[in-house]
């Protein structure tokens, strides 16, 4: 039935995060079964606070939008407790709101579906679609998520980059440890292997929360490479866990906890490089991109933004079609030529739910075939760097010649 249309974006914000915006939006002001496109800010808090403003006639041109990162709604991380519910259910009936997006991952799913199956127990017509993001890329149920391909390409080429820095200044800094995002799954850190094109490339290491972590076995690693190649570059997602599964973190008694329980994580890389320092007596150093890895728009994937504004399209699409309680997925059609459409997937097989990285991706601490067929196409061409091939003109003091 006709009625109004309201988006709220949650979570961490992306680089592609208003890109689905522009999807909703755009898709809405042309629905002739909505009447107008509502905002509500900063995610669900901005419902509850009654902070819901009308977008129909302000929303800045589609492609602007697209293109700006963040959160231009606003976003948080809120847990609706059962009180609140039924608060934000009177709201979105007082605002005749019959169509409801969340652009947001794993938890938002949990806001969209408590909300769907509230309103179908009081009879209420609300058509519930969610629009995934992510950029930890550990959503179920879908290929891959909107925010993950910008963000790995951020993670690609840091490490590129660096690994370049590292191998020209290994005589002052041989040892670098990047540490990227990945609470639960080690899809961003993978994104680092992809850097990598032949031995002396980096990342030369890579550890994931998907495997257990041993102190002594990362520095035995280190050492090796270091043996091998005279510096090591490492990448860690930010949530390694050892065998009984404890995060390997500093003193947790200052850690923010949000209100779905996720403790803030982060300080791997120093804790490492002390170990690095104190034990194999080695100069380490380390870089933390921390929340620009997920919203740098110099590292838009173009995929990522066409696919992030087709998810939030096709979520309205849905809505207005009857369908409710549902997540847009992102279905791969083809690997080569790379091509991808639009799904769906009940919201109560993707609130609170974890993909892990899969085993095959990882072989050792390098990524395998199989997930370079997976993430390349998601991030789009890389850059390839030169080496020189060094010929001593002259004998060196060691009695090196020409070699």
């Amino acid at each position: 039935m006709p009625g109004n249309l309201l988006v709220l974006q949650s979570g961490g914000c992306t680089a592609v995060m208003n890109a689905s915006l522009a999807g909703v939006v755009g898709a809405g002001a042309t629905s002739p079964k909505v009447d107008r496109v509502l905002g509500s800010h900063q995610g669900i808090l901005g419902v509850l606070r009654g902070e819901v403003f009308d977008l129909t006639e302000q929303a800045p041109p589609l492609d602007q939008l697209r293109r700006t990162p963040a959160a231009l709604l606003g976003s948080a991380r809120h847990k609706l407790s059962d009180a609140e519910l039924g608060q934000a259910l009177d709201t979105l009936r007082k605002l005749d709101v019959r169509y409801f997006h969340v652009i947001g991952g794993n938890d938002s799913a949990d806001t969209g579906h408590r909300l769907a199956e509230a309103a179908a127990a009081v009879g209420y017509e609300l058509n519930v679609v969610t629009v995934p993001k992510t950029v930890d890329n550990d959503l179920p149920e879908t290929d891959h998520t909107p925010g993950y391909g910008s963000a790995a390409r951020f993670v690609a080429q840091t490490t590129m980059d660096a690994g370049r820095d590292t191998e020209s200044i290994a005589t002052v800094d041989p040892v670098k440890i990047l540490e990227v995002y990945g609470r639960d799954a080690g899809w961003l850190a993978a994104a680092a292997g992809l850097a990598r094109h032949d031995e002396e490339d980096a990342p030369h290491l890579i550890y994931t929360p998907e495997r257990p972590f041993a102190l002594d076995g990362f520095l035995d690693d280190v050492q090796r490479t270091y043996d091998r190649f005279g510096r090591a570059v490492v990448v860690v997602s930010e949530a390694l866990r050892d065998a009984r599964g404890e995060y390997l973190r500093a003193d947790s008694s200052t850690l923010y906890v949000d209100s779905f329980g996720h403790r803030q994580l982060g300080g791997v890389a120093a804790i490492l490089c002390e170990a690095v320092a104190q034990r194999l007596n080695l100069k380490a150093r380390y870089d933390k991109p921390g929340t620009i890895q997920r919203m740098l728009t110099a590292c838009y994937s173009e995929s990522d933004l066409a696919e992030a504004e087709m998810a939030g399209a096709h979520a309205v699409d849905l809505a207005t079609r009857g369908v409710t309680g549902q997540m847009v997925t992102l279905v791969r059609e083809c690997d080569a030529p790379y091509r991808c459409g639009v799904g769906q997937a009940p919201l109560e097989r993707v609130a609170n739910q974890v993909r892990y990285l899969p085993d095959g991706y990882l072989d050792g601490h390098a990524v395998t075939p199989a997930f370079r067929r997976y993430a390349e196409p998601l991030v789009g061409p890389l850059p390839r760097y030169p080496r020189l091939t060094k010929r001593w003109l002259t004998p060196s003091p060691g009695g090196r010649g020409p070699g």
